[in-house]
């Protein structure tokens, strides 16, 4: 069974070269009903992410890295990928905002 990351246990090493190996699944599944639209935040600051799904926080990651040439790289830029599991998927009124700070009602999530 993959991991779960959310705020019921201490953050896990996770990815290539680990013992949870580079996966890790959401806590809950709120997703609206097939032809609703879901809203989905997806907070990155540092280090950390949040992922939430329909106002409910479905995961909470810390660490975040990369490996390359051996050596572990923190995750702090770069690209954001949306993706679908094999079904055709629509977005819509996408925003991307720089953050001065993480939030503070997600900072709870961290301590």
């Amino acid at each position: 069974m993959s991991p779960v990351a959310d705020k019921s246990q201490p953050f896990l090493p996770i990815g290539s070269g680990e013992k949870a190996g580079g996966y890790c699944m959401r806590s809950a599944n709120f997703e609206k009903p097939h032809g609703e639209w879901n809203t989905l935040e997806l907070i990155c600051f540092d280090d950390k992410s949040i992922h939430i799904v329909n106002g409910e926080v479905v995961m909470i990651l810390q660490n975040s890295r990369y490996v390359q040439d051996g050596e572990k790289i923190a995750l702090t830029k770069g690209k954001i990928q949306l993706q679908s599991e094999a079904a055709e998927v629509f977005y819509k009124d996408i925003e991307i905002r720089k953050l001065a700070t993480l939030p503070a009602e997600y900072v709870q999530y961290y301590n």
